[in-house]
């Protein structure tokens, strides 16, 4: 698996250092110069700011006591990406669903390949009760996205997830 760099930052909290694609199933779209789909990929450009998951109490809890994004780092830069396009009207709000599901399924993968690589010898029964576990987190901040559908795609007084140029 290859290595993504991203650096922290205040406001934001993550920036992209190399350029990055992800396999998505959506249309081409051109976006801005940090983020845009085209051939089946979602590219991120270098430099691109995201605020990693957003998730219920985040921004009360500091990230020594309690790191939300520990797993999750490279599902919320895609979730995020996609839900800008959407918000800057470069893609349509029909995909937020799709989205939404494929935020799912990369927070499961990616936790599951971590623990795999710490956990070469466990039993199959430890690992597929780890595998419900992580099925149920990753549950959990689905829910979150779907009860809350318009969150991160509509335009705010002051955007938070929007990048000015100056």
């Amino acid at each position: 698996m290859n290595k993504r760099r991203i650096r922290e930052l205040r406001g934001y909290i993550y920036d992209t250092v190399d350029k990055m694609r992800f396999a998505v199933d959506l249309p081409d779209c051109e976006g801005n110069k940090y983020v845009s789909i085209k051939d089946g990929f979602l590219y991120f450009n270098p430099h691109y700011a995201y605020d990693g998951s957003s998730v219920p109490f985040k921004r009360f809890v500091p990230k020594w006591l309690w790191d939300f994004d520990k797993f999750c780092k490279i599902a919320s830069l895609v979730h995020d990406g996609i839900c800008q396009l959407m918000r800057e009207y470069f893609l349509d709000k029909k995909h937020k669903e799709y989205a939404d599901e494929l935020y799912r399924q990369m927070l499961i993968k990616e936790r599951m390949a971590i623990w795999e690589e710490k956990q070469k010898r466990q039993t199959f029964k430890k690992r597929q009760r780890y595998e419900i576990k992580v099925k149920k987190w990753a549950d959990a901040r689905y829910w979150f996205l779907r009860k809350f559908p318009n969150k991160g795609i509509t335009k705010e007084k002051n955007p938070r997830g929007k990048i000015i140029e100056i």
